[in-house]
């Protein structure tokens, strides 16, 4: 499972990615995403607001972001996958860690 580098409770978090099919971008036009945040038991942490970047200069652009802040965020190792949806086609991007460690400066 591939992991993102630490990320320090209560920040805001934000996470740029891009859509590829067979290592290249690939437009989102007519595809919708989701995306949650869950702990190792399953329990829901954060469903994340995904944003499409403009498919036209940057295809498979789009943005995940925790609209209600990471303030209840436990600190643990965190799963997260993006789920794809075309039309009756449902596929899910592999799981990645998201690794939630203690902020110092509070």
């Amino acid at each position: 499972m591939k992991s993102l580098p630490d990320f320090k409770h209560g920040d805001t978090f934000t996470l740029a990615c891009t859509y590829k099919l067979d290592g290249a971008p690939a437009s989102l036009i007519g595809r919708t995403l989701a995306s949650q945040i869950r702990t190792v038991a399953g329990e829901l942490v954060a469903g994340l607001t995904v944003t499409q970047g403009n498919q036209i200069t940057s295809p498979g652009s789009f943005t995940l972001t925790a609209a209600a802040g990471t303030t209840t965020w436990p600190i643990a190792g965190l799963r997260c996958d993006i789920q794809i949806t075309e039309g009756a086609t449902i596929i899910s991007s592999d799981t990645f860690l998201v690794p939630v460690v203690q902020d110092i400066t509070q």
